[in-house]
Formats: structure tokens, C-alpha cells, sequence
């Protein structure tokens, strides 16, 4: 039977109206009513489920009857992955110190509700990756353990062909953890101790590997399997120029992974890892190329500063004739650039283009005599300009650039939401979620009556632990901790927004991320197409559906995060709104091409409304003990718990044709 419907029992085959009936429920389960015939139970949850046994007494015999229930909860069902020393969940497995090769501590598996109910009545079975094998107590059938990553599945049956099948994927966390996503100049080698001929069995949506010094986020599977390797798509953080990071989308394809999830292959059946080019985009570099926002000169003399740092130890080696040439690429695209620059007049885009030639010709001719048969050696003598000259001149082109003007474009909001921060729908006065010490006990059981239970018996810790309880199962991961810390700040009453690193990388990941930024990008195109100096003009973008302005709303709609494992559903789910700036943006107006970078930081209230525990409105949450006692902390006037606003920062740069 589904969860939340009703049970009915009926004893058959009783043909005497004098007979008697004693109805015995599963143990700990007390019957609203009993001695009749049939018995009926509304609004079954899980705990009902189990033998039943009915004694029926009549005139001419005494006799017991049984029967199995078992409650359907499919939808509130999940596979719940804990380290058994700690009770900390999570779907990474902790490694042993100190053994090799190297091997997993176990991780107890366990099937119940997002209430933490089991499910007695149902029948389970549990398979893992191919060679894993589970060991399963007949008593505990919901109960398993290992220490292996890859993918587990569990079926839950019901009776009467009524089928559950749940899933999850176990991974490890990379040996070395890499914060920054620098290149490094020592080369990051395969950890020897991972057995590094081994693919890992395993690779699922999230897991994470490193490859190099990158960390690269797995955000979908083509294909793959331990023997053939992986084929997918990824996301790692790219550094630029003064420590800003921008989100890059990386293509994989054949690669096999070790134990410390670092990538071993490179080459091996075309295995290769590398950033994913839209073949439709070409460079912005052009003699029309606006670079809205881009100081030119700062980053030439930037570059130029670097090659003067490498001269000044300049030994032929094939590193520093490698970074050399990569800094003159480098230096011949900013001067292109720089052509179409409006902020600069003619005789100052001449110097720049002027400098940049004459070092790169110095700079050409002394690679030129480096001794072709000493890679590490030395400059051949008397045959080229001396580096100490060549700093020199380098040095004054530096100069000439101090003074061109800063770039005129400054970064503007773009795109906003209607809905405003704190605010309600209309904008005249604080949202509901935000509402907090507002309601009476009986106000508040009037609402939801099973509320009574936590006014009646709750004191803070109890409800703070039911909520947590509650809240654990649905942030699995990497955001367990997070959701437990914003739980505490919303009882501890700290003051301020709440933002976390770890949170805005899961929503940049996020599927409904990537239709947030599509609609940015086609808005933003259909403006241009019809205005190139939309952007120049500082207008704000309108929502565009289906290549034309929307008719229902003028904002374009903000991001939905409701995934309900991950711990963006109960952290976040419906996104309150957003305001989205455009930090750089350049065209060019011959090719009608464009880059853009934007920067939204998306607002949500940590709060609920009378709404979420009302049984009439959302039956399935007003059902939940912790949903209810975090709403009993908020709005009873014994408790006065405030909500808070939460922030999440998003980073993207997006390009394309108009």
C-alpha cells in the first residue's frame, strides 16, 4: 500500500454475527480503534507496516488469522551511507593509514526513510560492482557493509509485484587535494603506492580526480568501465591574472584512474583530458575587437615584466625558451587586441604595437643562438644581443605604458530578479519564509496537529537533533557538513548572510546552473543582434523564450536546485532570486562574436513558511518530525529562532555569434 493512504483490514469467511474480535498490530504500534470486524487506519506511514494477527472468537471455535503489510515508500526511500565508528554519513570512503597497497575502511549501507523509518513487511535484496560481494544478515536484511567504490544497488519488494529499486555510487577522495588550481613548475607525479596499472571499478556524476595539478569535478558519463576507461565531461577551476578563477568545462575520453584518483593513461587508446572548444567560436582578437573592460596595457607590461624575471637567469634551458615562447603568443594577441581598444588614440595603440615587435624580435634572435646540442647549456658567445641589453629595453616599454588610460567600460547588473532579497512576491514587506516568532502553540497545532508532539515534549536540543536527523540523508557528501553549519548558525542566531565555498562549486555544477547561464546567453544575443552596443549602453537584459521576448515575465527565471540527496534541495531548492553582473565583455562587431563574463550571486531565505508543514498544501513534508521542528523554532513564540539569507556565488563566461 503507498505511503500516506489508507490500511483496511477485513476478516473474511465469519458467517456468525456474534463473533468477537481481538486485532494484535506489529510490535510497538498502538491501533486507533479495535474489535471489529474490519479494521481501518487513515493516513498510514511507514511504522504500520508488518504481521498483523486477528483472534476471532465465536460460539463454536477460537481461532488466529495473520497477514503481512508492508507500507510503499518509494519516494521517501534512499540508500544511507555512514561510517559506523563516527555515524557520519557520506558516499566516500575513508582510507586506512599506513596500508599498502592501498585499501578503504567500511561503510555500512543501510535502506530506510528520509524520517529515518525502516520498513518492516518488504522484502530486500542488495548487488554491488561486478566482484564485490555483500554479506547480508538474515535479521538485518536492510543492513550491509564494504569497502569497495562503484555502484550499489538495493531492491525493496512490497508484495503483488509492487517494486522499489534504489541506487547509489560509492567513490574515494583523491590522495592529494590540490586548493588552488596553479600550474605548477614541478610536474605533479602518479602516486607509486596507488598501483597505478589499476583503473578504480567506478566513476560516477561528482566524483572528483585529479589531473596534473587540476581537480576536475565529474559532471557527466558517455561511457566507460574498468577495462575500457572513462568517457565524459568535467568541470575544473582555471586561475588567471591576479588570482581570479573562472569555471572551465573539461572532455575526457579513455582515461583510467588509480586509487588515489589521479589520471595515469595519458596517450594509452587516445586516452586524454582537455578543455571543450565550441568549434563555432573563433578569437575575439581582431582591428574591430572592443575589449570592453580589458586593460591592455597592464597585462602587456605584465607579461613584459615576467620575460624580464626570466632573462635575468636565462640559461637556454628548454623550460625557459618554452615559457618565452609562450609568453610572446601571449604578448601578439594583446596587441592585436588592443588595436580596437576605443579607450586608447591612435599614436598610443602604435607605441604598444610598436614595443611588443621590438622585444619579440630581441627575443626571437636570442632564442635563436641558444646551442642546439646543450638544451641546458648556454648562449652561444658573441653572436647575440646580450640579455642584459635586452632587459633594458624591455624594461623602457614597460615604462611607456604607466600612463594609458584605464579601461571606460565599468561592470554593471545586467540582470536582476523581481523578487528582491528578504522581500515578499509583491516587494512590501519581509518574505514569510523570513518571518520568525510569529505564532502561538495552538496557532501552530491548528496548522499542522502532529506539531503538538514537538511543542508538547521538545525542548531546543531535541528539535535541533530532529531536524538534523532529518536534514542528514538529504545532504550526503560533500555538503553534510555545510547543512549541519548552516543549521547551527540558524539556533545560535548568528548574525549576517551565510555563503560557503563548498556550496557555490555544487551549484555551479548544477544542471539547472548551466539553464540559467543558456538563458543569459540567449538573451544577451538576441539584444545584440539587434543593438552591438547594447553593452556600452549599460541597458539590462529581458528574458528571451523561444527567441522571442517573454510575454509572462520580463526577468529571466532564476536557477531551481531541488535535488534531494545532494543537500541543495534542503539548503536551498527554490531559489528566491539573483542579481547577475557582467564584469568583462568583449566584441568583435566584423566576425559578430562576442565573450562575456558574468557574475550572479543567487539570494534564497534558510526559513520556511506556513506552507511547508501544512498537510493540506504539502502533505509529505508536514509528515516529516523535522521539518516540523524546524518550523516550530522559528515561529513559536517560546523558541524565536531567525531565519537568514543565503548567498551563493556564481562565475561564467560565455560566448557565441549574434
Amino acid at each position: 500500500m503507498p505511503l500516506g493512504g489508507e490500511l483496511k483490514l477485513t476478516v473474511t469467511d465469519i458467517s456468525d454475527p456474534t463473533a468477537m474480535y481481538n486485532w494484535i498490530p506489529p510490535t510497538g504500534m498502538t491501533l486507533p480503534s479495535n474489535g471489529t470486524r474490519a479494521l481501518t487506519i487513515p493516513n498510514a506511514n511507514t511504522t504500520f507496516g508488518g504481521t498483523y494477527q486477528v483472534e476471532v472468537t465465536s460460539s463454536n471455535c477460537k481461532v488466529v488469522v495473520q497477514t503481512e503489510v508492508a507500507v510503499r515508500a518509494c519516494d521517501d526511500l534512499y540508500i544511507k551511507s555512514t561510517v559506523q565508528a563516527t555515524g557520519q554519513t557520506t558516499n566516500q570512503l575513508r582510507r586506512k593509514p599506513g596500508v599498502k597497497p592501498m585499501a578503504y575502511e567500511s561503510l555500512e549501507l543501510s535502506l530506510e526513510t528520509l524520517d529515518g523509518q525502516r520498513l518492516p513487511g518488504a522484502a530486500y535484496s542488495w548487488s554491488g560492482p561486478v566482484g564485490v560481494s555483500l554479506l547480508v544478515d538474515a535479521s538485518k536484511p536492510f543492513l550491509t557493509q564494504t569497502n569497495q567504490v562503484g555502484k550499489y544497488k538495493a531492491t525493496v519488494s512490497f508484495g503483488e509485484g509492487d517494486v522499489c529499486v534504489l541506487e547509489t555510487n560509492l567513490s574515494g577522495k583523491p590522495c592529494q587535494v590540490f586548493t588552488d588550481g596553479d600550474c605548477n613548475n614541478t610536474p605533479v607525479g602518479v602516486n607509486a603506492n596507488a598501483e597505478p596499472n589499476e583503473n578504480i571499478r567506478n566513476l560516477a556524476v561528482g566524483d572528483v580526480f585529479n589531473a596534473g595539478d587540476y581537480e576536475v569535478t565529474v559532471t557527466s558519463l558517455k561511457e566507460g568501465s574498468q577495462a575500457q576507461g572513462w568517457t565524459g565531461e568535467g568541470m575544473v577551476d582555471q586561475n588567471l591574472i591576479a588570482r581570479i578563477k573562472i569555471p572551465m568545462t573539461v572532455e575526457f575520453k579513455n582515461i583510467k584512474i588509480n586509487a588515489c584518483y589521479q589520471y595515469y593513461n595519458r596517450g594509452e587508446n587516445g586516452a586524454v583530458v582537455h578543455t571543450k572548444v565550441d568549434p563555432s567560436w573563433g578569437s575575439v582578437a581582431g582591428t574591430n575587437s572592443n575589449d570592453l573592460g580589458k586593460n591592455h596595457a597592464q597585462e602587456v607590461a605584465t607579461r613584459l615584466s615576467s620575460l624580464v624575471d626570466i632573462l635575468g637567469i636565462f640559461e637556454c634551458s628548454t623550460s625557459q625558451r618554452t615559457e618565452l615562447t609562450r609568453l610572446l603568443g601571449e604578448l601578439e594577441i594583446l596587441s592585436s587586441q588592443a588595436q580596437g581598444n576605443l579607450d586608447y588614440s591612435d599614436a598610443q595603440k602604435a607605441l604598444l604595437k610598436e614595443g611588443v615587435l621590438e622585444v619579440k624580435t630581441l627575443v626571437n634572435g636570442l632564442l635563436s643562438c641558444c646551442v642546439a646540442s646543450s638544451p641546458n647549456g648556454r648562449v652561444a658567445a658573441g653572436t647575440c644581443e646580450p640579455t642584459s641589453t635586452i632587459q633594458a629595453k624591455t624594461q623602457t616599454r614597460i615604462s611607456q605604458l604607466q600612463n594609458f588610460p584605464k579601461p571606460s567600460f565599468s561592470p554593471y547588473v545586467i540582470a536582476k530578479s523581481r523578487h528582491r532579497k528578504g522581500m515578499n512576491d509583491e516587494g512590501t514587506g519581509p518574505h514569510h519564509d523570513m518571518m520568525s516568532c510569529d505564532m502561538t502553540d495552538q496557532q501552530i497545532i491548528d496548522l499542522n496537529p502532529l506539531a503538538a508532539v514537538q511543542l508538547n515534549f521538545g525542548t531546543v536540543q531535541s528539535l535541533v537533533n530532529n531536524w538534523k536527523l532529518m536534514a542528514s540523508p538529504m545532504s550526503m557528501g560533500n555538503l553534510h557538513g555545510v547543512a549541519m553549519e548552516m543549521i547551527d548558525k540558524f539556533v545560535g542566531g548568528w548574525e549576517g548572510p551565510f555563503r560557503n565555498a563548498k556550496l557555490d562549486a555544487a551549484a555551479a555544477n548544477h544542471a539547472s546552473t548551466s539553464r540559467f547561464f543558456d538563458r543569459i546567453k540567449e538573451s544577451l544575443e538576441y539584444e545584440l543582434h539587434s543593438n552591438s552596443n547594447f553593452i556600452s549602453s549599460k541597458r539590462v537584459l529581458k528574458f528571451i523564450d523561444e527567441g522571442k521576448e517573454s510575454l509572462v515575465r520580463n526577468d529571466i527565471p532564476s536557477p531551481l536546485w531541488n535535488d534531494w540527496f545532494t543537500g541543495l534541495g534542503i539548503m536551498i531548492n527554490d531559489t528566491w532570486g539573483y542579481d547577475a553582473t557582467i564584469n568583462n565583455f568583449a566584441i568583435d562587431k566584423e566576425k559578430r562574436t562576442y565573450s562575456a563574463t558574468i557574475e550572479v550571486v543567487v539570494f534564497d531565505h534558510f526559513g520556511l513558511d506556513r506552507n511547508d508543514i501544512d498537510p493540506k498544501i504539502k502533505p509529505e513534508f508536514s509528515l516529516l518530525a523535522g521539518f516540523r521542528s524546524w518550523f516550530v523554532l522559528q515561529h513559536s513564540t517560546r523558541f524565536c529562532k531567525k531565519p537568514f539569507v543565503t548567498l551563493v556565488h556564481l562565475n561564467r563566461t560565455i560566448h557565441g555569434t549574434y
